[in-house]
């Protein structure tokens, strides 16, 4: 019991220092760093930005394993494959949990591309205290799930990823099922590919390709590969719901959880170019996602190898957890003094 209520402590405590940490690294150094550094250096801003999207995030996936005892499983082409392709990405996974964004996660930093993540998310992102303000200004792509509503402010958002290459390579991560798979939803998705006479899916949900498609059209030629990502979850929780949930790699630790996730690198020369052929192909690729899943609800386990990764080094977590402190820490003191040297500055003019 004592044990139960000191893990979930810590794990708000920790949930705390994300945010305070966040609040200053997320949404006061950015908008400096757009003010007085990027005028003059845009690759050294987006640096900056790199940098801090690989402490924060970094410092989530090192509390998860070290602290959480979840234990990734990768499986897929990633463990064969010798040499990636080290520029842009586009990563494609399918949507169960919130728990998948860890998974991007851990797939991101095994590329090697964890601080170049970019998400397409919901519109109501934007506007939690905090978290939205640090999703905007790491690029976020908001989405209020009408693509006829999002077509201009996508491409306009497009424009502005598109040779970036020469400052900060891009990942840029796409649930294209649109929403979290559930029985209903699962159940509606069925109905429409009966409707339509297409592949009905079991485990996953038709893909919504319009979104999909305009990335191809907009930024094939800003890409090398894309990461085809299928996460698997082992255990379901009394109401029906994945674990390990967020709460179980936040606040207990219970037990060692395992995060299985099939990652397989595509290369772009062999994704088709013409519209229809590239959305056949779409719809073939959430069909072997589903039998990925059906297979691993019999086994318990994706198929092939598993990629050996290195133990969790706690002294490197240590460092990078320092260095996102000492971050928040430094815009917190910049903060005090702008707002001391104002107040002087307002006293000096009443009292003239």
């Amino acid at each position: 019991m004592f044990l139960g209520v000191f893990y979930y402590a810590s794990g708000l405590v920790f949930m705390l220092w994300v945010l305070v940490t966040t609040c200053f690294n997320g949404n006061v150094l950015p908008p400096l760093s757009i003010l007085f550094i990027k005028p003059f250096s845009p690759h050294f801003h987006e640096r900056i930005l790199q940098w801090l999207a690989n402490l924060g995030w970094g410092s989530i996936i090192d509390y998860v394993e070290i602290v959480g005892r979840v234990q990734p499983v990768i499986t897929g082409n990633i463990v064969s494959d010798a040499a990636q392709p080290a520029g842009n990405k586009i990563m494609v996974c399918n949507h169960v949990s919130a728990s998948d964004n860890v998974a991007i996660f851990v797939a991101a930093r095994t590329l090697g591309h964890l601080g170049h993540l970019r998400f397409f998310a919901k519109k109501e992102l934007l506007y939690v205290p905090i978290l939205g303000w640090a999703a905007y200004f790491l690029g976020f792509i908001f989405l209020k799930r009408s693509w006829h509503e999002d077509k201009e402010s996508v491409f306009k958002t497009f424009e502005q990823v598109a040779g970036s290459t020469t400052k900060r390579n891009f990942c840029l991560v796409m649930y294209p099922e649109g929403t979290r798979v559930s029985e209903k939803k699962l159940a509606e998705s069925q109905e429409f590919a009966k409707s339509r006479g297409m592949l009905v899916l079991k485990h996953v949900l038709v893909p919504r390709v319009k979104g999909l498609l305009a990335t191809f059209e907009r930024l094939r030629s800003e890409i090398d590969a894309v990461v085809d990502i299928t996460v698997g979850y082992n255990e379901r929780g009394p109401s029906g719901s994945v674990r390990p949930s967020l709460a179980d790699m936040l606040l207990r630790r219970d037990k060692v959880w395992a995060l299985h996730l099939h990652v397989r690198i595509i290369p772009i020369a062999s994704i088709p170019t013409e519209e229809a052929a590239l959305t056949e192909w779409i719809f073939d690729l959430f069909a072997q996602k589903d039998q990925l899943l059906a297979g691993f609800k019999k086994d318990g386990r994706f198929p092939g190898p598993v990629k050996v990764l290195p133990p969790p080094n706690i002294s490197q977590a240590l460092r990078r957890a320092a260095g996102y402190m000492a971050s928040a820490t430094a815009m917190l003191a910049l903060a005090a003094l702008s707002f001391r040297l104002s107040a002087s500055a307002a006293g000096g003019v009443l009292a003239l």
